[in-house]
């Protein structure tokens, strides 16, 4: 499985070389290379300010527990979220801390996301010349690359594991309080993807493209699509599946 899916990533990042290299810019592979690094450092950034948002003193009692450095390379999100939550070990409120980090980190996300849509918005409206434009969307393809990756695996595996997983519950999250972070995730989904497509192409621009990305989520309008969008299109209808069919539906369905 985790072989499998390092695979899907690493072929990603090749498509992403791949369609650029016929534009003969050399500086343009260490412009796509700069913005994954910057996904890595955001997904950091995220969670480190959800979890210093924490009121407590008993926060870092414990050695955190590492997840395999594979995690880091396949979706540096989950791997960073599951650092800070093995930090609280507390034996006073553990599961009340885990469940106000859960929600900081749900929310700085969705945050984070509606922001950057919003800044390439603007800078799209504003207009670059042909040079400029396309290494800055080759910028926010790479950083887009690398974050979506990290969000889908990170959403899927923790929604799919909480519902599936009953037994070992580490917080006070009751039915609505998941329903609303999985709406909040569907939100995040969205933008997320409307700033991919937004880069894919050199021609979209950002408005249209969160149009297909809203069409996309609620698989209404899939259109058709060559290699990268296509598996960018994939990727949120799976996403999307868990959050709507699979998530809310049995969240709604549970007594608590």
């Amino acid at each position: 499985m985790k072989i499998s899916l390092f695979f899907l990533l690493l072929n990603f990042i090749i498509l992403i070389i791949d369609k650029f290299s016929n534009l003969q810019f050399s500086y343009l592979y260490f412009v796509v290379l700069l913005g994954m690094l910057l996904a890595f450092f955001m997904e950091l950034f995220i969670r480190l300010c959800a979890h210093n948002r924490l009121k407590s003193e008993n926060t870092d009692t414990a050695s955190p527990t590492k997840k395999s450095y594979f995690w880091l390379l396949l979706s540096p999100g989950f791997y960073y979220s599951s650092y800070f939550k093995s930090k609280i070990n507390s034996t006073y409120k553990i599961k009340e801390l885990r469940t106000a980090l859960v929600k900081n980190i749900n929310h700085y996300n969705l945050t984070f996301s509606a922001g950057f849509f919003t800044l390439l918005s603007v800078i799209d409206f504003l207009g670059h010349d042909k040079l400029g434009i396309i290494s800055f969307k080759v910028f926010v393809l790479g950083f887009c690359s690398i974050r979506n990756t990290s969000r889908c695996i990170e959403i899927i595996y923790a929604f799919v594991n909480d519902v599936f997983d009953n037994n070992q519950i580490s917080t006070t999250l009751n039915k609505f309080d998941r329903a609303k972070l999985a709406l909040n995730s569907y939100m995040e989904n969205i933008f997320n993807f409307a700033s991919l497509y937004y880069a894919i192409e050199i021609s979209n621009r950002s408005f249209p493209s969160l149009l297909s990305s809203i069409g996309r989520s609620t698989i209404s309008n899939i259109g058709t699509a060559k290699e990268l969008t296509f598996i960018a299109i994939y990727a949120q209808i799976i996403t999307s599946l868990v959050l709507v069919v699979l998530s809310l539906t049995i969240y709604i369905s549970r007594e608590k």
